[in-house]
C-alpha cells in the first residue's frame, strides 16, 4: 500500500500573513512538462547497495526538466516577489521565505498538484506524495543575498528525503549563482572536510536551466548540493518543492530537531505529530486490508507494533527540547 496524500490543515498558524489577489493556479495553462535531460545514480556517486536499497529509488539526480510554462513562470515569478516581503535569514541560507504553502494558493496548489508530483516520480523513477510537512518542508524559496559574494545556500545535505530545485527567475542572466551538486557520498565529503580540503571542482556539477520554470530533481538527504555565490548582483529566486516516498515502509528521512534551529515550537511540533499521524494512518489502512487470519501471535504483534512506532516516535521527539544544526560542510 502506498500513501494518499494528506489533507491541508483546516487553519493557518499564527503569524503567517497570507498574500491576497493573487493568480489561480490553472493546470492546464502553467504546466508544461518536458523530462529530464540528464540522470545521475547513487551507485555513480559511490554509495553501497545496502545505502541504495533503503532509498526509494537509485537516482541521485535528475534534471534538468521543465515543469511550467511561460505563463506558469510569469506567474511564479509575481508570486515569489510579492512573498519576498516575509523574508529570513537562517544560519545557512542568507535570505529564504518560509512557509510558501501556507501563505500563497497558488503556491500551495501546485506545490500539491498530483500531477506534478507524478511527473517528478517519473524522473526520480519512484511514486511520490507531497509532504506532510505543510510548512516546514513542502515548499521554500530561496533569493539572492544583499551582499554580493555572500553565499545563497552552503554545500550541505538536505533534512528531507526527496525534493526538487526550480530556477523561479530567468538563471539565463545570471552571472553564477548556480545550483550545483558534490558527485560523491556525504561521508566522502566529510572526511575531506576534516582533512582540510575543499569541495573538488573536478567533481561538482553547475546545472544549466534552461528557462525559468525547470528543475531538478533529487534525493538531497543523501546528495551534497549548494546554490552558488552570484559574481554580480542580480534577481536570482529558486523554488523548492519536497516530497515524501509512497512505500511507508522506507525509513524516515526527515529530521524533525533541525527545524528548529528556524521555524517556532508551534509549527514544528503540530505539524510533525501530523506527519508521523499520516504514516500511521496508512499503516493502519494497511493492517486492515492485509492482516490475516493467522494463529501466529507474532504477526499479530508485529504489525500492531508497526502502527505504534509511528506514534511512539512523534511523542518522544515532541518531549525532547535539544536542537540540532542544520546539515552543512563548512569550507
Amino acid at each position: 500500500m502506498t500513501l494518499k496524500q494528506i489533507e491541508f490543515p483546516a487553519t493557518i498558524p499564527d503569524g503567517v500573513d497570507v498574500l491576497d489577489d493573487e493568480p489561480g493556479f490553472v493546470p492546464s495553462r502553467h504546466l508544461q512538462f518536458e523530462a529530464s535531460q540528464e540522470v545521475y545514480r547513487l551507485g555513480d556517486f559511490g554509495y553501497s547497495d545496502d545505502e541504495i536499497a533503503r532509498c526509494p529509488s537509485d537516482v541521485a539526480v535528475a534534471g534538468p526538466f521543465r515543469i511550467l510554462s511561460d505563463e506558469g513562470a510569469s506567474a511564479m515569478l509575481d508570486v515569489s516577489r510579492r512573498l519576498k516581503v516575509f523574508k529570513q535569514r537562517s544560519e545557512r541560507a542568507s535570505a529564504m521565505v518560509r512557509y510558501p504553502a501556507y501563505r500563497s494558493k497558488f503556491i500551495r496548489d501546485l506545490a500539491r498538484s498530483s500531477e506534478v508530483a507524478g511527473f517528478v516520480g517519473d524522473q526520480l523513477e519512484a511514486e511520490l506524495v507531497p509532504s506532510a510537512l505543510t510548512g516546514l518542508a513542502l515548499s521554500h524559496f530561496n533569493y539572492a543575498p544583499d551582499e554580493l559574494g555572500e553565499a545563497i545556500d552552503e554545500w550541505h545535505h538536505d533534512i528531507v528525503g526527496i525534493d526538487y530545485v526550480m530556477a523561479a527567475s530567468d538563471p539565463r542572466e545570471l552571472d553564477g549563482g548556480r545550483f550545483e551538486f558534490f558527485t560523491g557520498t556525504k561521508a566522502e565529503l566529510s572526511q575531506m572536510q576534516a582533512a582540510g580540503q575543499g569541495v573538488p571542482r573536478d567533481r561538482v556539477v553547475a546545472v544549466e536551466y534552461p528557462g525559468p520554470g525547470w528543475a531538478t530533481v533529487q534525493q538531497g538527504n543523501m546528495v551534497v548540493h549548494r546554490a552558488a555565490p552570484l559574481n554580480q548582483a542580480a534577481e536570482r529566486t529558486s523554488f523548492l518543492v519536497c516530497y515524501q516516498p509512497g512505500d511507508i515502509d522506507l525509513d524516515e528521512t526527515n529530521k524533525i530537531r533541525s527545524y528548529t534551529t528556524m521555524d517556532p515550537a508551534h509549527i514544528v511540533y503540530p505539524e510533525w505529530a501530523r506527519h508521523k499521524a499520516w504514516l500511521a494512518r496508512a499503516k493502519i489502512d494497511r493492517l486492515l486490508e492485509e492482516l490475516p487470519f493467522t494463529d501466529d501471535r507474532g504477526v499479530l504483534i508485529a504489525a500492531l507494533e508497526d502502527v505504534r512506532s509511528e506514534i511512539d516516535v512523534a511523542i518522544d521527539d515532541i518531549r525532547d527540547e535539544s536542537v540540532n544544526r542544520l546539515e552543512r560542510y563548512d569550507g
